[in-house]
């Protein structure tokens, strides 16, 4: 039969077994027939069996395939699979309810009614007729009444009693409590015992109710000693125990105490072991334990610790033997609680034991570390008695130690010795600490001497002290900025009775020698050395070596000291500036006080010496050497010289305006101190100023550098100021100079101030806080640099005021624009990469020449497209735009200013020192600046092709928008950012073209274009056009549209958006549909949602995120594709305005969608988010090719999540 023509369909399943039936009864028939047949038709036959049954099979197989690859088959046999199930279900159905009819039910028949049943019930409304072994075997006896209760306990506390008064009661155990029949006897930290009897004859057993083991709440933390089953066992052991005839109750405690002490010590044997690994190391050790008897533990071992403990103990061998600590058994009184032996014996006063309250090897390790550190430093004490230190140890708690006072010169040191608890040596540390080598080499001396032999305290202490005093003058030397020297690399060492003097080095090859004797006995001596290479080189040869009298030292001998070791030239200068250093007296008084006057008179004195060098080499005249009270030197400066830069009448000026300049050494350097007083015009001046200075040799160039820039100052503020006295000057009367300070002079202008100074870079330019012109006020300071005018820049700043106001408010309300100048007339408007050129015209008017990518790395199509948008965007902006001609320059400003008309000079304010010069300067006149709206700042800027010229106003229309709304350059410039960041981001992956300002990409399935409408509000419009048919509906397409519009394409236009959405086009088909549902979702919420969905395509400032990793930046991209898409969404709860933000996962190999494990662990929401997603995933039927995103979201939209 036809089965095409019938409409019938077969099973797969019948078809091949019907298939297999026919070749099997086929090859049955054949081996049957074959043996009749001869051999060439046998082989006939065999061939024409294989030959069909393979079309058969071929057949079979392109079968199973369509099948299998056919939707509709396989939806026909998932239905056949479904009613042939139902069907089986109907039949079997039938054939259940058959069976039971025709053989249970027969037999299913309801018996005869119970009629006295049913009286007794309606009469008495009970039954009663149940046998009496039911009521007997399953109802309870009535429970005892309250005073029955009271009644019986009464009865068995006396029993109790009486048993109590019959019994021998250990004396550990007391009776706590005798209460509802029980009687509870405690032994504190062991064990808690309740018994009871169940009749007044003596000869009844006791009865073991509880029993509760205390041994851990001796112990830190309670820990768990008993289990479940060595508790039961140890109730019956108790319960036998009470069995005996003869004093049950001794023979239970003997037991019970035995059991709790050995636990006692099995607990410390533990604390033990873990003690000397974690914290005494190799420094402790059990040395024998035996469970239930004793444990034997050794401290302050040296054995086994050769890598621990410090080297002179060890190479000296002067380690005593180690302490040992017993804990055991009572062996004369078993139902003592534990004995504690030392070896060696501790002090009877000072006897230490096992607290019983508290089980911690720690504590009694303590307690016995601290009762022989304590002998210890009692015996140091005793060495002490009769050497100088007796009066000044004392032994202090809170840590334990032995403090010695140790006073030096000018201040006291203590000597703190301590036991170290681990090793049990001696620990010595001086207090404050100092970081002198000298110091701790002779603390390392003292601790092996004390260990040796606690006799030798006294001696180190004495050493100890010199080397102390040592560091404190070192340490005064090294204050005053001198170099000090341990040792020096001598051929021959000095003939002086100090081991370790101290090299205090003044000059080259000259030093100080300072060495001290026991008794704080300290010398000086002056050392002059010359280098030597006859041993070997890098040695030094003394030539002299004199010590110093400082008592009756002269101050000639002295002065002849210093020339004989400067040579002539210094000589020359001591003679020429007659200088004279302080009396013997005073110099013996200065160091009976101080150590530092010694040095201060000789390194100082030298140190005058290289400032004066300095001085001579830089060309700056000084008069002679001051010293103050305390000996201090200082150099007085007469005169700067001259600067070629400057004009004489202007460096006359300022030095008629110096009233005094000193330098003098300082800690760090040289210090340099300059008084000046003066006025420029009505304008009273006065300034004390300091300048530091580190090296000597950078003394003289530094200070011609400041004299330099102050005379640059003066002579711009005095050019102003005859400006600023000028009617004829346009800005007559509208700015000022407020302040003048000789380093920096402040000019008031409109509503704004600008700062001159000078520093290490040169001039530099400090606007006031709300000022516009620090937007280009690098370009500012460059054009003061070269053009030196300030009154040509002040009228450049009156220009550009107006337009710098525009670009400022521009600047302040978009937050990736920036505004650059290559001159002040020059601007660069920059949005991100792109930079709008404009030059200023005046100052109501600018000139917009073009626009540039510096950042862009694509052709140069995408640079012409950018100008012709822009000419475009201008054109629609604009109501009237005049092309210039690019040959017609605009008229540069000269930068030399021509002289304004004559005026009088300002004449220098009186002063002490007289003026060299006789009268008043006078300075040239120069003829009027420039009008402000007539000037144009800098060189000619760049020309092209196209320019349009702008008013003011145009200008405040085209940057400056109503709040919340961007202006039209602000959404131009970022719809051709953004144009540019999706042809960076798509290229190469999606090949594009251009046509007229269109760029059209081409994806998979889809091809995007994009393109900048032109209008009051420049737009970046997307359009979207299926390349397949019956993939995407136009609903689908229109979605992300407006999708884009919402997100991508509106302020801030950020680039990262953008990436995202560029990404979102570049995923799978099946997630890209699913995408597109969501975000219709996204725009267009379900009505009956708990929660609002929101993609975000960049990530948002929320707390949220930390939860998943704190390196998350806030605005970069909030979609991630690899093998994975990762796309962050924020949900928003309708009711309570609650916001959760999550990253969310999806693999569409999987088609598995969840929310990214957190850093942190989940809270409750999150568990709740996870779940939901999961749930929502797993519902995906078989084999089906949606992807499960949208699926998921709408899930959780829908869900309350509680």
């Amino acid at each position: 039969m036809n089965l095409q023509e019938s409409g019938e369909c077969l099973p797969l399943a019948a078809v091949v077994d019907s298939l297999l039936q026919k070749a099997y009864h086929d090859l049955t028939v054949l081996a049957e027939l074959l043996p009749r047949k001869s051999d060439v038709d046998r082989k006939v036959e065999i061939v024409q069996f294989a030959r069909q049954t393979r079309l058969l099979l071929i057949r079979l197989l392109a079968l199973v395939k369509w099948a299998g690859n056919s939707g509709s088959v396989q939806q026909c046999s998932h239905v056949s699979g479904l009613l042939r199930n139902q069907s089986w279900l109907y039949i079997d159905t039938a054939d259940q309810l058959v069976h039971l009819t025709r053989s249970e039910l027969l037999q299913a028949c309801m018996p005869n009614f119970s009629l006295a049943t049913a009286l007794d019930v309606l009469s008495s409304g009970s039954y009663s007729r149940l046998p009496s072994c039911i009521r007997e075997r399953t109802v309870p006896p009535a429970p005892l009444s309250a005073p029955e209760q009271q009644e019986a306990f009464s009865l068995i506390e006396c029993a109790l009693r009486r048993r109590l008064l019959q019994e021998s009661i250990p004396e550990p155990m007391r009776v706590t409590s005798i209460c509802k029949g029980l009687v509870t006897f405690v032994v504190p930290f062991e064990f808690e015992l309740s018994l009871s009897v169940v009749s007044d004859d003596t000869a009844v057993p006791w009865r073991l109710v509880h029993l509760k083991i205390c041994v851990a709440d001796a112990l830190p933390e309670h820990p768990v000693l008993i289990h479940e089953l060595q508790n039961l066992y140890l109730h019956k052991l108790v319960q036998s125990r009470l069995f005996t005839e003869e004093s049950p109750l001794l023979d239970c405690y003997r037991c019970l105490h035995a059991f709790c002490l050995a636990l006692q010590l099995d607990c410390l044997h533990s604390q033990a072991l873990r003690l000397c690994t974690e914290v005494y190391g190799g420094f402790a050790k059990v040395e024998d334990y035996v469970p239930g008897q004793h444990m034997k533990l050794a401290y302050w071992r040296p054995v086994g610790a050769s890598q621990l403990l410090p080297a002179f103990l060890l190479s000296q061998n002067i380690v005593s033997s180690c302490s040992r600590v017993t804990i055991s058994m009572d062996p004369f009184n078993a139902e003592k609680p534990f004995v504690v032996s030392h070896a060696p014996l501790l002090p009877a006063l000072e006897a230490v034991g096992v607290n019983r309250g508290k089980m911690s090897v720690e504590e009694l390790l303590d307690q016995c570390v601290a009762v022989r550190s304590r002998g210890l430093l009692q015996e140091m004490v005793e060495g002490l008695k009769g050497s100088p230190w007796e009066g000044q140890a004392v032994i202090r708690e809170a840590p334990l130690s032995l403090v010695v006072t140790v006073p030096v010169k000018y201040s006291c040191r203590e000597l703190v010795l301590e036991v170290d608890r681990r090793v049990g040596h001696v620990v010595a540390a001086v207090a404050p600490p100092t970081s002198s080598p000298s110091v701790q080499q002779s603390l390392e001396e003292l601790e092996k001497a004390v260990t040796a032999s606690r006799e030798l305290l006294a001696s180190q202490i004495s050493s100890l002290q010199c080397h102390l005093f040592l560091a404190l003058l070192s340490e005064r030397a090294e204050e005053l900025g001198l170099e000090v020297h341990s040792s020096l690399p001598l051929v021959t060492p000095l003939p002086i009775p100090f081991t370790s003097p101290l090299f205090v080095e003044l000059k080259r090859l000259a030093y100080l020698v300072v060495g001290v004797s026991p008794g704080l006995v300290d010398h000086y001596y002056l050392l002059q050395l010359v280098s030597t290479t006859a041993q070997g080189g890098g040695f030094l040869k003394v030539i002299s070596l004199l010590e110093l009298d400082t008592v009756e030292l002269q101050i000639q001998q002295l002065n002849t000291i210093l020339v004989r070791q400067s040579g002539g030239r210094m000589k020359r200068k001591l003679q020429e500036s007659s200088v004279a250093l302080p009396s013997a007296k005073r110099l013996c008084v200065w160091r009976n006080e101080s150590f530092t006057s010694l040095p201060s008179l000789l390194g100082g004195r030298l140190s005058v010496n290289h400032v004066q060098s300095s001085l001579q080499a830089a060309g700056i005249l000084w008069y002679n050497v001051l010293y103050s009270e305390y000996g201090s030197p200082a150099v007085r400066i007469l005169k700067f010289p001259l600067f070629p830069s400057h004009s004489l009448d202007v460096h006359t000026l300022l030095s008629s305006h110096l009233q005094s300049c000193t330098v003098s050494p300082s800690e760090h350097g040289y210090h340099c101190r300059l008084l000046l007083s003066g006025s420029v015009g009505d304008l009273r001046c006065q300034a004390s100023l300091q300048l530091p200075v580190r090296a000597a040799g950078d003394l003289g160039q530094a200070l011609r550098m400041d004299w330099d820039g102050k005379c640059l100052l003066l002579e711009l503020a005095l050019e102003l100021q005859q400006y600023l006295e000028a009617p004829s000057w346009p800005l007559y009367s509208k700015c000022r100079i407020t302040d003048f300070s000789y380093n920096r002079f402040t000019v008031a202008f409109s509503e704004y101030t600008v700062s001159v100074c000078f520093g290490a870079d040169g001039l530099q330019l400090e606007f006031s806080e709300d000022c516009p012109h620090r937007l280009i006020r690098k370009c500012l300071v460059d054009y003061l640099s070269k053009t030196l005018s300030l009154p040509l820049l002040l009228q450049g700043l009156y220009a550009c005021e107006e337009v710098l106001g525009v670009l400022a408010e521009f600047v302040q309300s978009v937050d990736v624009a920036l505004v650059a100048a290559n001159t002040p007339a020059q601007l660069l408007l920059q949005y991100d990469g792109f930079c709008v050129s404009m030059n200023l015209l005046g100052s109501s008017a600018v000139e917009l020449n073009g626009i540039t990518n510096a950042h862009s790395t694509l052709a140069t199509g995408v640079q012409s497209s950018a100008n012709s948008y822009f000419q475009a965007f201008l054109q629609s902006q604009l109501k009237s735009s005049v092309p210039t001609d690019p040959e017609e320059q605009p008229p540069s400003l000269s930068t030399q200013p021509p002289p304004p008309p004559p005026k009088p000079v300002l004449l220098p304010c009186p002063s002490p020192i007289m003026s060299p010069w006789p009268g008043s300067p006078g300075l040239p006149s120069i003829p009027p600046l420039p009008s402000p709206g007539e000037i144009r700042l800098g060189l000619p800027g760049l020309q092209h092709p196209y320019t349009h010229s702008l008013s003011l106003e145009q200008l405040r229309v085209l940057l400056l928008a109503p709040a919340k709304e961007p202006s039209p350059m602000e959404a131009f410039l970022g719809s051709l950012n953004l144009l540019e960041k999706f042809v960076q981001q798509a290229y190469p992956q999606m090949q594009y073209t251009c046509d007229r300002g269109v760029y059209t990409f081409k994806a998979d399935t889809i091809s995007p274009s994009l393109s900048i409408e032109m209008g009051s509000t420049p737009v970046l419009k997307l359009s979207l056009k299926p390349l397949q048919d019956n993939v995407w509906a136009p609903k689908e397409l229109d979605g992300i549209v407006e999708f884009f519009e919402d997100e991508v394409a509106c302020r801030p236009y950020s680039c990262n958006a953008m990436i995202s959405f560029v990404r979102i086009l570049q995923l799978p088909l099946p997630t890209l549909k699913s995408f597109a549902q969501l975000m219709q979702l996204h725009s267009h919420p379900l009505p009956d949602a708990y929660w609002n969905v929101y993609i975000c395509v960049t990530l948002p400032v929320s707390p949220d995120l930390s939860d998943w990793a704190a390196t998350f930046v806030p605005g970069s991209s909030g979609v991630v594709f690899k093998q994975k898409l990762v796309v962050f969404i924020r949900m928003v709860q309708r009711n309570s305005g609650k916001e959760l933000i999550f990253p969310l996962m999806h693999d569409p190999k999987t088609n598995s969608t969840y929310m990214a494990r957190p850093s942190q662990p989940k809270s409750s929401l999150h568990i709740a988010v996870d779940s939901q997603l999961r749930k929502a995933a797993q519902e995906a039927l078989p084999g089906h090719h949606e992807s499960s995103l949208y699926r998921c979201m709408k899930a959780l939209s829908l869900s309350p999540l509680t």
